[in-house]
């Protein structure tokens, strides 16, 4: 009869395989995110100025508004929010921007600016 143990080195490659993804996820996180803040510049600003116009108001006028420039934000946001995903979700594969990655972002006017920054 033989004596078998558990390899001890499986849950040091398997903590090591899960910290990798999870710093390969931060990175493509990171990426997409400067991405996204230049293509929602323009949105939050906009919000960022509804906001400001309703200093000194209270109550459900200032919720009303408030619901208002939020839900504008995320409408106006909503394909660039989607392109952010799809990006994190290619760069966490393959560790670049593909061409079609580039030219969406591109339409919504982030690559160029992105890439200076």
């Amino acid at each position: 009869m033989g004596y078998y143990s558990a390899n001890p080195f499986d849950a040091d490659w398997e903590a090591e395989a899960a910290e990798d993804r999870a710093n390969r996820v931060a990175r493509a996180e990171e990426e997409a995110a400067i991405y996204l803040n230049v293509a929602i510049e323009d949105a939050r600003a906009e919000f960022d100025a509804a906001m400001a116009s309703l200093l000194g108001v209270t109550g459900p006028r200032w919720n009303r508004a408030r619901d208002a420039a939020k839900a504008k934000f995320r409408v106006g946001t909503a394909p660039a929010r989607r392109l952010y995903d799809r990006t994190v979700e290619y760069l966490i594969d393959h560790s670049e921007i593909s061409e079609e990655l580039s030219d969406a972002w591109d339409a919504l006017g982030a690559v160029k600016t992105a890439e200076a920054a």
